[in-house]
């Protein structure tokens, strides 16, 4: 009985001892214990838990290719560990970390992070260039002033209005969109948050105490409100998509301030020049392009205009455009004008804007690429017209244009079309008429100007000659020659006048029908219709 007594004992005790022991997996990590707390580690190379528990200070191993730290969960007294630059992909649960005051797991491989609320006392957390996805509540952590976790993976981060001690806060180089809740940082004095995709930033008008702000590279289409910021030094807006700026004159210690690569024009910079210093203390140049210009197809010898629309009005303006990279013409209008484009006017356009108050500083626009299509030359055509009576139909003649072309008349009067390709027409019966020319893989040109042919009038008359006594025949007072044609303009007789014509031929009789009768070659022209 004695004897079992005596192995319960020992067993109890080996219990107790092992209860006490954690067999690490990570050699790296052992000898980072061993570096800080050599009492923490037995001969085994085994933690003894009770040993962690009591250790004090501070846990650094940087750059150690430490991968797994099981075990940190219970040095419960440290104020401070420092583990970057190594390969950790996982921290366990430290709830009874309570007197920890400094987390620094940078450049590590984490892709989450166990809860901090318990650790009431941290003031710096520093987990960046991690692959970070989420980061947890913070709300507990109202002791913090340094939180660092740029250069991970986060598109959201939890609520922080309870930061009110936070003095830096990094967010470069995540996905986030906004920022939540940094108008209730009213101890901030650096924030950045450079290289993420932001879309809008609170207002920071509580923000008293910042010193440094870095907007940069992101999506903003405006600054926040900053309202009166007795100690901003540093404001970095460039790499945006801004269009208007806020008063920076309330911002009396302001040192450097950059605005370059946004959509900031002459008439919105002018604002700036009611701060002292203005041309040294605000960056915009380099300027991001202005996207005004489009691709133009341009009739030839037709009018040209390119405008940017940009600063039109703007005191000091300057506009230089450029073809294809050669300077053309500078003006203090925002215009390039062309009276008569040509084929060879066809190429790359764009402008270059400046102003005399900023001298440093000049925008260009994107390309207005212009290009001409083969067309008429409106000086050039020459229209040809014959004159019509009710005897002799008109004629219509476009020279001027060598190209091969299609060319069409249409009438004001009946709208009836006919065409040519060698621009000739003939028999026309109508006396005006609209031009257009379409010319083979080039533009319709529409003639400005309707082409109007001479109408001489006719006198008509009409004659039954049926010898009832009424209107047998007609009678041509002048004296001369008279020579009677049908429609089709063949001699149906020649008269000697004064005298009457019956309506016959020098073959007798003619039929039902229009006739001509030509006075004295042309003098007079009487339209006879004969009626049986």
């Amino acid at each position: 009985m004695k004897k079992l007594l005596v192995i319960l004992f020992i067993f109890l005790q080996t219990f107790e001892v092992a209860s006490q022991i954690l067999n690490l997996t990570d050699s790296n990590f052992v000898k980072c214990i061993k570096a800080n707390f050599p009492t923490v580690i037995n001969s085994k190379n085994q933690l003894i838990i009770s040993e962690a528990e009591n250790a004090k200070g501070t846990l650094s191993c940087s750059s150690s290719n430490i991968h797994n730290v099981e075990g940190l969960q219970y040095f419960i007294k440290l104020s401070t560990i420092k583990l970057p630059k190594n390969s950790i992909s996982y921290i366990p649960a430290i709830p009874k970390l309570v007197l920890l005051q400094q987390l620094d797991l940078s450049d590590n491989n984490l892709r989450s992070l166990p809860e901090l609320s318990n650790s009431r006392r941290l003031k710096g957390i520093h987990v960046q260039s991690n692959e970070l996805g989420t980061i947890p509540d913070l709300s507990k952590n109202d002791s913090l002033e340094v939180l660092n976790i740029h250069s991970n993976q986060l598109d959201t981060l939890p609520d922080l209005s309870a930061l009110v001690r936070l003095k830096t806060f990094s967010t470069m180089y995540n996905n986030l969109k906004y920022l939540p809740n940094v108008d209730k940082l009213i101890s901030l004095e650096n924030l950045h948050s450079w290289k993420n995709q932001l879309l809008e930033v609170p207002p920071l008008i509580a923000l008293k105490k910042l010193i440094y702000l870095d907007l940069s590279y992101n999506k903003l289409t405006k600054i926040p409100e900053l309202g009166t910021k007795p100690n901003l030094e540093v404001a970095y807006f460039n790499d945006n998509f801004l269009t208007t700026l806020p008063d920076f004159s309330q911002c009396p210690k302001l040192e450097n301030v950059r605005l370059y690569k946004n959509l900031i024009t002459f008439r919105e910079a002018q604002k700036l020049k009611n701060v002292l210093g203005f041309d040294t203390l605000f960056k915009l140049s380099p300027t991001e392009q202005l996207k005004v210009g489009r691709s133009l197809m341009i009739n030839e010898f037709s009018f040209l205009k390119l405008s940017t629309g940009i600063d039109k009005g703007v005191p000091g303006m300057s506009y230089e455009w450029y073809k294809n990279g050669s300077l053309i013409k500078t003006s203090s209008g925002d215009s390039l004008k062309i009276d008569r484009f040509q084929l060879a006017d066809s190429g790359k356009y764009m402008c270059i804007l400046k102003n005399a108050a900023f001298p440093t500083v000049s925008y260009k626009t994107d390309t207005f690429d212009v290009h001409s299509q083969s067309c008429p030359d409106p000086s050039a055509i020459a229209i040809n017209t014959t004159e019509m009576n009710c005897f002799i139909k008109g004629s219509i003649s476009i020279n001027g244009y060598s190209k091969k072309a299609l060319y069409k008349l249409t009438s004001v009067n009946t709208t009836r079309q006919i065409t040519s390709q060698s621009g000739n027409f003939n028999e026309l019966s109508e006396n005006a008429y609209k031009l257009t020319i379409d010319v083979e893989e080039g533009c319709s040109y529409n003639h400005p100007k309707i082409v109007q042919l001479d109408q001489k009038e006719c006198e008509e008359v009409l004659i039954s000659p049926n010898n009832d006594g009424a209107a047998d025949s007609y009678y041509f007072p002048e004296t001369g020659t008279v020579i009677i044609y049908d429609k089709r303009g063949n001699v149906v007789k020649t008269l000697t006048i004064p005298g009457s014509w019956d309506g016959s031929s020098d073959k007798g009789k003619t039929f039902n029908g229009f006739f001509v009768a030509d006075i004295n070659n042309g003098t007079k022209l009487i339209g006879i219709t004969v009626l049986y």
